[in-house]
């Protein structure tokens, strides 16, 4: 943007109109994105989630890449059709910044076997996997270094993750959590359920790191532990009343899908931007998640295309 004209009439120009002004994204990723009802927003998550993993956002295989990359291929494009314009339209979609020509071919052969899937039907495919991956919804920010291991913080839709040089040691759902706050370089959880609370204390990288965690978490945690009432419309005379009533909201149990929002403490809401003075160090138990493997379908195609 360029500024111009007198002192008493400056104006703003864009210098180029064909620059990005407003760029929209995904704040919220659904546990389970292949159960959005909307066919258009699960269309504009795919969007979102091709784009993450060009940026490397998420991470893959080759051979999850290349199943992927022609399930946008099919939602895209159809059916395949060998046509002139059918490389230089295919490259939108691979996935990859300057791919080979090898890579390209194979994601081709994968996408001659995916006749008969519809766009919609190509884009769920799509979702179910990627939720799958490791790194699914999740924004990092850098802790501490420790005896030269790199600390992240990763919040997304299932809670808190802490990953230690890119391996996954710890997990604090959103169904335990019950204050989150930070301190100088020091981010704060408060967890536990039934009475029986222990609060654990870590060492970010700096304080914008910890305060930008602490934002993010707090935001996530309040998302997914919330629900709408949406009580239904029994005639026009009540149509003032309905409309009113939708911005309410009430706190519910947890459900076990993760679609829904937890916790009977209210009284957490109110603690959550309070420092905590006394930390206690508990250790947590380390464990060990396996992603689930994709369908069948999914491995055969990777293995007829390799």
């Amino acid at each position: 943007m360029a500024k111009y004209g007198q002192a008493d009439q400056r104006c703003l120009l864009w210098s180029n109109i064909l620059d990005e002004i407003v760029v929209f994204g995904v704040k919220y990723y659904p546990p389970d994105p292949t159960k959005v009802g909307n066919e258009l927003t699960k269309y504009m998550l795919c969007l979102q989630l091709r784009k993450d993993i060009e940026e490397n956002k998420i991470e893959c295989s080759f051979g999850v890449q290349i199943l992927l990359a022609s399930y946008c291929l099919q939602s895209e494009l159809g059916e395949y059709q060998m046509t002139e314009d059918y490389q230089k339209k295919a490259i939108n979609y691979v996935l990859m910044d300057n791919p080979s020509m090898e890579y390209l071919a194979t994601i081709r052969e994968a996408h001659k076997m995916l006749n008969q899937l519809t766009n919609t039907e190509a884009d769920v495919h799509f979702l179910d996997i990627v939720r799958k991956l490791p790194r699914y919804s999740f924004e990092f920010f850098e802790g501490e270094v420790i005896d030269g291991l790199a600390v992240t913080f990763g919040v997304g839709c299932i809670g808190i993750v802490i990953y230690l040089d890119s391996l996954r040691m710890f997990r604090f759902t959103w169904l335990k959590i019950v204050k989150l706050s930070y301190r100088g370089l020091h981010f704060i959880v408060k967890f536990g359920q039934k009475g029986k609370y222990t609060t654990q204390t870590y060492r970010m990288k700096n304080q914008r790191q910890a305060k930008s965690l602490w934002k993010r978490s707090v935001d996530n945690h309040v998302f997914f532990r919330l629900t709408v009432n949406l009580p239904s419309r029994k005639g026009i005379l009540n149509t003032l009343k309905t409309d009113q009533s939708l911005l309410s909201f009430k706190q519910t149990s947890y459900s076990q899908d993760m679609n829904r929002g937890i916790t009977n403490n209210t009284s957490a809401d109110t603690d959550l931007r309070r420092a905590v003075l006394k930390v206690t160090q508990v250790p947590v138990d380390v464990f060990v998640e396996e992603i689930s493997s994709h369908d069948n379908f999914g491995h055969s195609l990777v293995r007829k295309c390799l």
